[in-house]
């Protein structure tokens, strides 16, 4: 399977590609910071997720983490949950019930990646999964737009972070 195959060609990074990737980007951030963390944290006692506190106070750390976030969010994540699992669960299952399941799994699996954020942060990747999932059939299966969409929210929390803004629950 070639990057083409997964949804992952130049001629796909256009214009509107990359409006709808920061569009999409911004309503997941709006979504997570005042609907998600909000109702999450009024319903349970939420412990602190500190796992990128280090970055405050420190553009060379923040700088770091946005690369590293890109490369790992964005690109592998997204290459591999998206192009590759759940292209593949789309040819395994029966073709009645094809796109859901094979986004629903997908995203319980992208979820349970995301273990050592505790209970919420699996919560929330798997919510961000079915969103992804989502927007890659949306869009029939272009890649760049889950990448530049997750790469951009990424970016944006942790800058929510680094500036202490907000709390963090991703």
């Amino acid at each position: 399977m070639s990057f083409r195959d997964l949804g992952l060609s130049k001629s796909r990074f256009t214009l509107k590609t990359i409006l709808a990737s920061i569009i999409s980007g911004l309503i997941w951030v709006v979504f997570m910071q005042f609907i998600y963390i909000p109702v999450i944290k009024s319903l349970f006692v939420v412990p602190d997720y500190t796992e990128y506190n280090f970055i405050q106070g420190s553009l060379s750390k923040l700088i770091m983490t946005i690369s590293a976030a890109w490369l790992i969010g964005g690109f592998y994540e997204e290459i591999v949950f998206r192009g590759y699992i759940q292209s593949l669960f789309e040819k395994w299952i029966p073709k009645s019930s094809r796109i859901p399941w094979s986004i629903i799994i997908t995203s319980l699996l992208f979820g349970l990646y995301h273990w050592q954020q505790d209970t919420f942060g699996i919560i929330a990747a798997t919510l961000g999964g079915l969103y992804w999932g989502f927007l890659y059939r949306k869009y029939n299966n272009n890649l760049w737009i889950v990448i530049l969409s997750h790469a951009l929210f990424d970016t944006i929390t942790l800058l929510l972070i680094y500036t202490g803004v907000f709390g963090n629950l991703n």
